[in-house]
């Protein structure tokens, strides 16, 4: 039996200080649908867990027209670069003719 003594949380041992990190509960999900995902994992030696991380992570990754509109909104924060300014690869001559 554990005491209170004897018992220890690791938790943070492994997780940053500060780090949060969310959690989910998916209700009516499809058997077939978990049954295909334990598959996938247990083909990549992976749990069901961490499969479901990874196809979670993928999905959510940024639309291109969002990085687009981010990058847009970066370069009107940037000033106007002048006509006649020498490009990076006018540099990379210049040294690669040296």
């Amino acid at each position: 039996m554990m005491t209170n003594a004897t018992a220890r949380c690791y938790h943070h041992a492994i997780i940053p200080y500060g780090a949060r990190m969310a959690q989910v509960v998916i209700r009516n999900i499809d058997d077939a649908v978990v049954e295909r995902l334990k598959a996938r994992a247990a083909g990549e030696q992976k749990s069901l867990e961490q499969k479901l991380r990874e196809v979670l992570a993928d999905a959510a990754q940024p639309l291109p027209a969002d990085v687009m509109a981010e990058l847009a909104r970066c370069r009107a924060m940037s000033p106007a670069v002048p006509p006649d300014a020498p490009l990076a690869e006018d540099f990379v001559r210049e040294i690669r003719d040296a």
